[in-house]
């Protein structure tokens, strides 16, 4: 079963083909600027085409992506007969539906009752439902409201603080948004940490910190919005906390051996290890020349959201329920030993040096490349003598290299 997804914005349509009989994304792409210089990112096998190709409404953007959808040259579908049904993204359901629906007559009826408060957006989609029968004649369209998750709301809170009248004549209260994250992020949480949905009592305060968690640099640039630095900072130092606090009550080990294994677990391999393992990196959102180079999978970069996603939860949950996160992912792999190959080469050049009681430095010497992409250059110093050298895309994997390369000069080849 193939079905298509779509998501008309203010000025934007983004959209997605997916088998779903075996989940693969066939075909996916954003027009954007729509009414203006309008453009079109356009994926498929793997890659990515990009069309200056300006509409003035949604329903042009959606006749030009179903060409694209049927071009011979990218092999995706032959007829639009292959698409199965339709899936809509609407912004504003109200106290109208409290579950995703079937769209007919009286369904679009009501999403256009609710457009006063949501009016660009309902609108939007309501074109592309309308645009989407038109093009398939007979198919299943589906309205997927982002009201629908916070429904539970107890209606003490929704109403709160707003006058009862506004809401009497008007509709206006607390009904929350973005609830298609909200429920994808409670149940990836979820299913991560092995437990039932109703029992993590997770519901995100604030997604907006969840969409900065995985914003890098270079988009943030690109699009100017806030990218996720802050974020793993604050991860960083509840990561420190969760997993010192963990060492000191699960094992007997010296202050000295503690720090080599915290250091071992929180190094910038078992970040990485941790965020592929949640599959966090699939959700990055990078600039174009970020992307096109693999950002996605950099490691520098793949380890970096792994902490700010633990900063976020922090922020939007509190410490326990970081901590909780932390014990699910981090520590599973700590105690299942699943961190074994991962070498600590600052952690060994430290214990080597520390019998002759000298003193180990880094230096960074030189920084280059735009923001997004820095490449740094490290030298580790052993008494004023330079030993080693490091060259990667983080401070952190460049000591790393300086260290092993000291050590490789000092005590032998290391495999």
């Amino acid at each position: 079963m193939k079905v298509l997804v779509l998501n008309c914005g203010s000025s934007s349509l983004k959209y997605q083909l997916i088998d779903m009989d075996t989940e693969e994304v066939m075909a996916k792409g954003t027009y954007e600027r729509i009414g203006e210089q309008s453009f079109v990112t356009h994926k498929v096998n793997g890659e990515k085409f990009r069309f200056d190709h300006p509409v003035k409404t949604h329903k042009e953007a959606i006749d030009f992506m179903t060409e694209l959808l049927l071009d011979p040259k990218y092999n995706t579908i032959k007829s639009l007969a292959e698409i199965d049904g339709i899936g809509h993204r609407v912004a504003q359901g109200a106290d109208k539906f409290s579950s995703s629906v079937i769209i007919d007559e009286d369904v679009i009826a009501k999403i256009d009752e609710c457009a006063a408060l949501a009016p660009v957006h309902n609108k939007a989609a309501i074109t592309g439902i309308r645009a989407a029968m038109e093009a398939m004649p007979g198919k299943p369209n589906v309205a997927v409201f982002d009201t629908v998750f916070h429904q539970t709301i107890p209606e003490e809170r929704y109403l709160y603080p707003i006058p009862y009248r506004y809401y009497d004549k008007f509709k206006v209260r607390k009904y929350g948004f973005h609830g298609t994250s909200h429920s994808y992020v409670s149940k990836r949480v979820a299913e991560v940490m092995g437990k039932k949905l109703e029992d993590l009592k997770i519901i995100p305060n604030d997604i907006n910190l969840y969409e900065t968690a995985f914003t890098h640099t270079s988009y943030a640039n690109e699009n100017n919005v806030a990218s996720y630095e802050r974020l793993e900072y604050l991860g960083d130092a509840v990561l420190e906390l969760v997993m010192s606090e963990y060492l000191y009550l699960k094992t007997n080990n010296d202050e000295g051996e503690m720090t080599k294994l915290r250091a071992h677990y929180v190094c910038e391999d078992a970040l990485n290890e941790y965020s592929l393992k949640l599959g966090l990196n699939e959700y990055l959102k990078l600039g174009h020349g970020e992307e096109n180079s693999g950002g996605k999978f950099r490691k520098a970069i793949v380890a970096d959201i792994y902490e700010a996603f633990t900063g976020a939860i922090f922020l939007d949950q509190g410490f326990e329920k970081a901590k909780q996160f932390i014990y699910d992912s981090a520590i599973y792999f700590v105690e299942n030993n699943l961190l074994e190959f991962i070498r600590d080469y600052k952690s060994e050049l430290q214990e080597l040096v520390q019998t002759d009681k000298r003193a180990v430095e880094y230096i960074l010497i030189e920084e280059t490349g735009p923001a997004h992409n820095k490449t740094f250059k490290i030298d580790v110093k052993i008494d004023d003598i330079i030993y080693g050298e490091g060259i990667a895309h983080s401070k952190k994997e460049a000591e790393q290299l300086a260290a092993k390369n000291a050590l490789e000069k000092s005590v032998g080849k290391i495999s």
